[in-house]
């Protein structure tokens, strides 16, 4: 039997995550951010992921979080979601706004599916 049937019965499942979680993360990065482990504005020294998984694991013991794939892939996400409401929000977009005691976008649908198009 090769190898190709066999890998047609594995099921990837991503990892979710909680809110609480999160927190944790945005708190330790801006952690390592006081502690100079900023390089610029884009980017972290290397390790700074293996750093997050141990302030991670010192607040939820037995956590089974891993720097590679769980804290890289939820910061790419997270930065691909700032970017985003960083443009929604700038002066290049009319239409959006933010809705301050629900701490969201707010925006016409025809307005976005426009914006999704542009973009």
């Amino acid at each position: 039997m090769d190898g190709s049937s066999e890998n047609q019965n594995v099921r990837i499942t991503k990892r979710q995550w909680t809110p609480e979680e999160d927190g944790v993360l945005v708190e330790g990065l801006l952690k390592l951010v006081d502690e100079g482990w900023k390089v610029d504005a884009n980017s972290f020294k290397p390790g700074y992921t293996k750093a997050l998984e141990k302030y991670i694991h010192n607040k939820f013991p037995g956590c089974t979080l891993k720097a590679t794939p769980h804290i890289e892939s939820r910061v790419k996400l997270l930065k691909r979601q700032y970017s985003a409401i960083k443009d929604m929000l700038g002066p290049g977009a009319s239409g959006f706004g933010w809705n301050d005691a629900e701490k969201m976008i707010k925006v016409e649908k025809e307005i976005y599916r426009q914006w999704c198009k542009v973009i």
